[in-house]
């Protein structure tokens, strides 16, 4: 929403790190490395995803948004081999839709992207991820590939829950 702002994000990584939660860490270091990629702080996005990175690898955690950051920055800088072997470990996220065309791999930048916006949909609006979702389909769009054309949420494919009658009843 644009309305982060450095002192929020100072204080939440405290708390996170006063509390020894790493995944709280590095999620704040995803945030931060977004936020900083956002602004064109292209080191300190690096420096944000190379920490979250190593909360990763010292956890064992299957995470590839962080190295998706770091790929998108790495070909931002300029460091085209170091970005592909990030790559090689990213997810199918939006960030990493950009380092593919920021590296000059515009069919798999569409190809990622495609994949990106279909885990933005989930289940369909509301029931979406709709930052990511707009930003996938801005990006297809600039580059040149298709937007997907995928099932509006549909409430009546949803079961309901054990006593779920009885619970609105109750309410």
């Amino acid at each position: 929403e644009g309305t982060l702002t450095e002192a929020q994000l100072a204080e939440g990584e405290a708390i996170s790190r006063t509390a020894n939660n790493l995944g709280g860490q590095k999620e704040f270091h995803i945030l931060r490395a977004r936020w900083e990629i956002e602004r064109e702080n292209l080191d300190a996005a690096l420096a944000s995803a190379d920490a979250a990175v190593e909360i990763v690898r010292r956890t064992g955690e299957r995470a590839g948004l962080p190295f998706s950051l770091r790929a998108l920055a790495l070909a931002r800088l300029g460091r085209a081999e170091e970005a592909r072997e990030a790559l090689g470990q990213a997810s199918n996220t939006y960030y990493s839709a950009e380092a593919c065309f920021e590296l000059g791999y515009t069919e798999a930048a569409k190809t990622v992207a495609i994949k990106a916006f279909v885990a933005a949909w989930d289940d369909g609006p509301p029931y979406a991820y709709a930052a990511d979702l707009e930003r996938c389909q801005t990006f297809l769009t600039v580059i040149g590939g298709d937007v997907p054309e995928l099932p509006v949420f549909d409430a009546a494919r949803v079961e309901k829950l054990p006593h779920e009658d009885e619970i609105r009843a109750a309410l």
